[in-house]
């Protein structure tokens, strides 16, 4: 690379570094549903069922779940502008802090509401069977690690509770598509061994993911310095 081309790029490094520090004081906020600080967005909710003597996964309007596609999936955002996580709620500060996250993805217990109860001695454990790189899973109780994240276990016991069953999934901001597949199954309350004589279902889950608005403008002032720049130096050459 010319001389004159490493003065530009130092260029745009320089104005971005200045542009992300020279921002107001940070504002506290707290987790949403919808990832970033959409807290209008709906639950997903997976119903849970058995029937007979297979565990089943039924979407809200009673039919098998499919996996979600096009603009039906949740979005994975990150926090935007001077928003921020505060570094005393290390419940979840840890868990998303720099990450793009949503929790509208549900366990819920249409087993219950069905009047099903579980075999004595017995519970529901999910289990995950593959997922995209870089995709971290939370329990929103605490936001402790949970299918495989930070070295997790990859079975994780449902608590039979929709409202805390909202996990917390994140990923590095930026453009993309993610997937997560499961096993639903019933199994031993302690060990989590599956019980036989109950068949399972499996479930793929989906997101798609966005960078903070604030990084592509950032990218886009910088691109402007740089093309002015260049400009400058075609003119005086």
């Amino acid at each position: 690379m010319s001389k004159r081309g490493l003065n530009l790029v130092c260029g745009f490094v320089s104005i971005v570094f200045v542009l992300v520090n020279a921002g107001p004081a940070a504002a506290y906020v707290v987790p949403q549903i919808g990832g970033g600080q959409v807290g209008s967005a709906s639950m997903i909710m997976l119903d849970i069922k058995i029937d007979g003597t297979n565990v089943v996964v039924l979407d809200t309007f009673g039919n098998p779940w499919a996996a979600l596609t096009g603009a039906d999936r949740p979005v994975l955002r990150p926090l935007t502008g001077t928003d921020a996580f505060d570094p005393a709620a290390t419940s979840y500060y840890n868990a998303l802090n720099g990450k793009a996250y949503n929790y509208q993805y549900g366990w819920g217990n249409e087993l219950f509401a069905q009047g099903s109860p579980l075999p004595a001695g017995d519970k529901i454990w999910i289990e995950l069977i593959s997922q995209s790189d870089g995709l971290n899973t939370y329990a929103r109780s605490s936001y402790t690690p949970i299918f495989g994240t930070g070295g997790t276990s990859n079975i994780w016991k449902w608590n039979e509770m929709m409202q805390m069953s909202h996990n917390a999934y994140t990923v590095t901001p930026g453009y993309g598509e993610w997937s997560a597949t499961y096993n639903v199954y019933l199994g031993d309350a302690t060990s989590g061994a599956a019980i036989s004589g109950y068949g399972s279902d499996t479930v793929t889950l989906t997101w798609t993911s966005i960078p903070e608005p604030a990084t592509l403008g950032l990218m886009g002032t910088g691109l402007f310095y740089l093309l002015g720049s260049r400009r400058k130096y075609r003119a005086a050459a």
